[in-house]
C-alpha cells in the first residue's frame, strides 16, 4: 500500500515545489534580471515628481555608463506607466516591486539591486550618479567584469 501511495505523494511535492517557485518568481519581478543586470528602480509619485526629473536627466546623460554595469532602470510610477527597462509594467507587477523592497506610497526612492538580487542601496533623493557608480565599481563581481571587459566608457 505503501508503494501505491509513493508516486502520487511525490508528483505532490512536485506540484507543490513548483507552484512555490512560480509563486516567488511573481512575488519578485526582479528574479528575470538576476545575475545579469544590476536593476536601478526610481519609485515616485509620478513623471513630474523632482527627484524623478533630475534621476531621469542624469541617467540620459550617462548611457554608456549605464551599459556598461550591465544596469536596467525601472520607473515604479503610482499616476503614469511604469517601465522595468522597455517593458511597461502593470500596477499589479509595481506594487509587487513596491511591496517587495518596501517603499511606501507617496514617496520617492530609488533602490540600487546588485546582480545577486541584493539591495545594495537606497536614496530618498535623486540619486548622484557618480556614487552609484563608484559603489557599483568596488563589488567583487563588478571588478571581475572591468578586468575581463576592461572599462568602455570614455571618463573625460
Amino acid at each position: 500500500m505503501i508503494r501505491r501511495g509513493l508516486p502520487s505523494l511525490c508528483l505532490a511535492i512536485v506540484l507543490i515545489v513548483s507552484m512555490q517557485t512560480l509563486t516567488l518568481a511573481q512575488s519578485n519581478p526582479l528574479s528575470q534580471y538576476r545575475w545579469k543586470n544590476r536593476p536601478l528602480l526610481v519609485f515616485a509619485e509620478d513623471a513630474d515628481d523632482r527627484n524623478t526629473q533630475e534621476t531621469r536627466e542624469a541617467l540620459r546623460a550617462s548611457a554608456c555608463e549605464l551599459t556598461d554595469r550591465d544596469m536596467v532602470i525601472g520607473w515604479i510610477l503610482e499616476r503614469g506607466e511604469s517601465r522595468l527597462g522597455a517593458t511597461p509594467i502593470d500596477s499589479r507587477t509595481a506594487n509587487a516591486l513596491r511591496s517587495h523592497l518596501q517603499v511606501r506610497e507617496g514617496n520617492f526612492a530609488a533602490v540600487l539591486v546588485g546582480k545577486d538580487g541584493g539591495v545594495k542601496a537606497r536614496y530618498a533623493k535623486a540619486p548622484n550618479l557618480e556614487e552609484v557608480f563608484s559603489l557599483i565599481d568596488g563589488m567583487p563581481m563588478r571588478r571581475s567584469e572591468m578586468r575581463e571587459r576592461g572599462l568602455n566608457c570614455d571618463t573625460n
